[in-house]
């Protein structure tokens, strides 16, 4: 990837590294010029801008996004349709969702424990500095929707060697286990006294604490605390 002072003339299809305000409209900081966006430039007076330009081999930094996390969710390389990637995703308990600046979250599919292979983090983001992969603190429990990992590409491209060994160390690094559905039962005891509030009060808090989990408290017995 080039960086760095382009004449329009040499313009159309690149990156354009910051934002410029225009009459009537504003070109925003990554979008990629077009002949349209080089007419208003030039109109505006500029010469040249600040621009990437993408060299052979380099795979632009959301399209880059994408492959790594499909792969952090088990995709195989080459990459199969979107569709596919969705069900490899979910089968692990995974949601990709879409790509932007180059990042993509991933969230767990349903509520459960996560599972990391923190070694494959680590090869990750050994790779190349413009490579990252963060996730949730191993063993963490995860609420369906909660982002437990994201993918960052930190700038408008990355080599794509760089990436096919990225998306090679970090196939399948990643997954939630989900909860299995259970019952339980409720034990408590009382003593001499004792308000009954206290035990409807143990019943919430314990059916809220299993709720969670996907649990159900089907029986709830209240017995004396001492016997005899």
């Amino acid at each position: 990837m080039k960086f760095g002072p382009v004449p329009l003339s040499e313009a159309e299809g690149a990156i354009l590294a910051h934002s410029i305000a225009l009459a009537g409209c504003r070109l925003r900081k990554g979008q990629r010029l077009d002949a349209a966006d080089i007419a208003a430039l030039a109109a505006a007076g500029h010469k040249d801008i600040i621009a990437a330009r993408l060299e052979p081999g380099d795979v632009h930094e959301d399209a880059a996004a994408w492959r790594l996390a499909a792969a952090v969710a088990g995709a195989s390389s080459p990459l199969p349709e979107d569709a596919a990637v969705t069900a490899l995703a979910r089968a692990r308990g995974l949601r990709l969702e879409p790509p932007f600046t180059g990042r993509v979250n991933l969230r767990a599919e349903a509520a459960g424990v996560l599972v990391v292979d923190a070694g494959a983090v680590d090869a990750v983001n050994a790779v190349d500095p413009l490579l990252t992969f963060a996730t949730a603190a191993p063993w963490a429990r995860v609420r369906a929707g909660q982002m437990v990992a994201t993918v960052k590409v930190i700038a408008y491209a990355v080599a794509g060697a760089n990436l096919a060994e990225a998306e090679r160390r970090a196939r399948g690094a990643l997954r939630v286990a989900p909860f299995r559905p259970g019952t339980a039962a409720l034990v408590q005891t009382a003593v001499p006294g004792q308000a009954p509030a206290l035990h409807r009060k143990g019943r919430a808090v314990t059916e809220a604490r299993l709720a969670p989990l996907g649990w159900r408290l089907v029986a709830d017995e209240v017995v004396p605390h001492e016997l005899g």
